[in-house]
């Protein structure tokens, strides 16, 4: 087989066209030419050269003379008030009472729910009385069925009963 390339290299196989993307590497060859050089910068002026080594400082004061031992020591610490913790109560642990939600505030808002506006009523009223008497949970359940009850009530009254004057008062006797 002839049709081997000549930038190939030995069991490589051809090698690729040279890439238009990257840094100015190409794939299976030579890079065509080195990148450019930026020229130095001629804006500004310099930094003053480093001072040579073991030239004094300028603008810091020396170090002090070391004590008579021979060695600087650290300040001596600043003392720090004693904190303890609280003391901690002994004895028999105090029972958490978890108060419940009353039945009846619960019974009231789902009779008020099922358009059972008379015994909403009734059961909110008695679930009020008792939760201010025990300390139950459940207070605005207990409203929310009162004002429920009392709105479907006052539907009721609307659909009804009005009806029912009105064709009364119209019927001759």
């Amino acid at each position: 087989m002839t049709d081997q390339d000549p930038n190939s290299v030995e069991g490589q196989g051809p090698a690729l066209p040279p890439s238009r993307f990257g840094a100015g590497f190409t794939v299976g060859g030579h890079a065509e030419e080195p990148p450019p050089a930026y020229p130095a910068a001629s804006y500004g002026t310099s930094y003053p050269p480093a001072p040579a080594y073991g030239s004094p400082n300028i603008g810091y004061p020396p170090p002090s003379a070391p004590e008579p031992g021979g060695a600087l020591r650290y300040p001596d610490p600043v003392p720090q008030p004693v904190v303890y913790p609280p003391p901690v109560a002994v004895g028999y642990p105090v029972p958490v009472v978890v108060r419940g939600t009353n039945g009846m505030a619960v019974a009231s808002f789902i009779c008020s729910l099922l358009c059972m506006g008379i015994l909403g009523i009734i059961f909110g009223h008695i679930a009020v009385s008792q939760i201010n008497r025990t300390g139950e949970e459940g207070k605005g359940l207990a409203v929310a069925g009162l004002v429920i009850g009392y709105l479907s009530m006052a539907a009721v009254l609307l659909i009804y009963v009005v009806p029912l004057l009105f064709f009364a008062a119209s019927r001759p006797y």
